[in-house]
């Protein structure tokens, strides 16, 4: 047992698949299925329960998964070099960082992010900048001190072979699509959950700063078939109004409005998954700084990363 395998554990379950973090992490499914047999004679319990559908960890598995959580998350503790006593360089670094965000992208766990960054760096400052996903690439060859996020559906190694030869890239992490509504549509109460292939024939409602041909979600969705577009929008507060006001539907994750308690979730019966991508100009390893705020959305997307 390593290291590496405590976050392959962390993927399936993550997934509620094998086959699905095979998919991600880029290995085949039997090889990821016997690194989960490895763990449970290791640790001499069942962690998971096989289902058609996929894997649920049991409750001495979802006690391993939660600590395993917890060692990751000391492990990239201990690589932030940035924090030890010794280095005071962080103190001296005056530089300022631009932060690329699509417009659909929810910026307020990355401010968790840059207020974690800032402890460290406090001379260091930042530009948070809505732009249009097809420009991403050109604006990152262009200013070597700047980062994107990008959400698609293609795998890490399809993303690569699209990106230009100065720059790369970083899966942060993986979700599923949910179809969102008003909870005062009528027809919606009817539905616990629905088949890609009836949403396709809902009004839906797509949000799409620049047009759809640079909307991630639409471009996912399209893999499935051909969607019942009702409406474009350019930013989520129409998207909102949208879903209230004409019983229409969008393709969101499950918790993009958590908190506003009109707007109901249905799960899909087969998942629509999309990565979400770290994207950066390979000269900005020259930056201590950059390396550094990279590191820190690496070590816990989770915690700082939100869609």
């Amino acid at each position: 047992m390593n290291i590496e395998h405590l976050n392959y554990l962390i993927t399936v379950a993550d997934c509620g698949s094998i086959h699905e973090a095979s998919r991600q992490l880029l290995f085949k499914q039997q090889y990821l299925s016997n690194v989960v047999k490895s763990l449970e004679e290791h640790f001499g319990t069942q962690i998971f329960e096989r289902r058609p559908r996929g894997v649920v960890p049991t409750a001495n598995g979802q006690f391993l998964i939660d600590t395993a959580r917890q060692i990751i998350a000391l492990y990239n503790t201990m690589e932030n070099d940035f924090a030890y006593p010794d280095n005071q360089q962080s103190q001296d670094c005056h530089e300022t960082i631009n932060i690329y965000i699509p417009m659909y992208l929810d910026t307020g766990k990355l401010l968790l992010a840059i207020e974690a960054f800032k402890k460290h760096f406090p001379n260091v400052k930042f530009s948070l900048i809505s732009k249009n996903a097809g420009d991403f690439f050109t604006t990152l060859y262009e200013e070597p001190n700047s980062i994107a996020f990008l959400p698609t559906h293609v795998t890490i190694d399809t993303f690569k072979e699209t990106l230009p030869a100065d720059l790369d890239c970083q899966l942060l992490k993986s979700f599923s699509l949910s179809l969102l509504t008003s909870s005062h549509n009528e027809y919606a109460k009817n539905y616990t959950s629905l088949s890609i292939e009836n949403a396709l024939k809902l009004p839906l409602v797509f949000l799409a700063p620049q047009d759809l041909s640079h909307a991630s979600f639409y471009q996912a969705i399209c893999a499935f078939g051909k969607p019942n577009v009702q409406y474009i929008v350019d930013n989520p507060a129409l998207l909102l109004r949208l879903l209230k006001k004409n019983d229409c539907y969008a393709f969101a994750k499950s918790d993009a409005f958590i908190d506003d308690q009109t707007i109901v979730s249905i799960p899909l019966q087969k998942p629509i998954n999309l990565n979400l991508f770290l994207i950066y100009n390979k000269a900005a390893s020259q930056s201590y700084a950059m390396r550094s705020l990279i590191r820190i959305l690496r070590s816990s997307p989770d915690k700082f990363i939100e869609q």
